[in-house]
């Protein structure tokens, strides 16, 4: 379901991931952008074809509501307009819930070749960070190495869009500074949708 949503964005925050949510409209993480109004680059894994967008919405960089809406500027992306993401949030307590998650984390680039993707997948604890609107992620499969104590393995999967079944059940606006075994943090869709300038872009 979202390997065809999934598009890189550079923005003046540095390297992230966004998710086309709609026609020509991406999601990705305030931090990423320089807020509402700025021109970001965007670009579709092995598709070879860069885009420019312009924010069009902007939450809280660090906050519950960091995500930012991107519109495609020029031509669209051949193929790329699946229609609206079927949004969805979980309504259970019961521990290890099966979620995915799809980003282009540094632990898999390498120099010289075409941006990789990295499909996660991890179990969610629903009631852990609730009061503040998070979600933990915990990767279930083997950590990668990673031996770069400067930087983190996760680096680049901000607003990384992550699945439960078949609905799109949120994004991951931060990721471990150091750690290969911490667990992401994943923010669900309410965060954002209950804000009016978010719900009519």
């Amino acid at each position: 379901m979202i390997r065809s949503r999934l598009v890189g964005v550079i923005g003046a925050g540095g390297p992230g991931t966004g998710c086309l949510v709609g026609p020509g409209l991406v999601l990705t993480s305030a931090h990423v952008v320089a807020g509402q109004g700025a021109r970001v680059r965007l670009f579709r894994p092995l598709h070879g074809d860069d885009r420019t967008g312009e924010v069009v919405w902007c939450g809280t960089p660090q906050g519950t509501d960091d995500a930012a809406l991107v519109r495609v500027t020029g031509p669209g992306w051949s193929g790329a307009d699946a229609g609206p993401v079927r949004w969805g949030c979980f309504v259970t307590d019961r521990p290890k819930q099966r979620v995915e998650v799809w980003g282009l984390p540094n632990v898999v680039q390498r120099r010289g070749r075409e941006i990789e993707v990295y499909q996660l997948t991890c179990e969610v604890n629903p009631g852990s960070g609730s009061v503040n609107g998070r979600h933990y992620c915990g990767v279930t499969q083997h950590p990668p190495t990673w031996t770069d104590r400067k930087g983190s393995p996760w680096g680049g999967p901000r607003a990384a869009p992550s699945s439960a079944g078949s609905c799109w059940s949120g994004w991951s606006p931060r990721t471990p500074r150091t750690s290969h075994t911490a667990p992401f943090w994943r923010c669900p869709p309410p965060n954002c949708t209950v804000t009016r300038a978010f719900a009519t872009r």
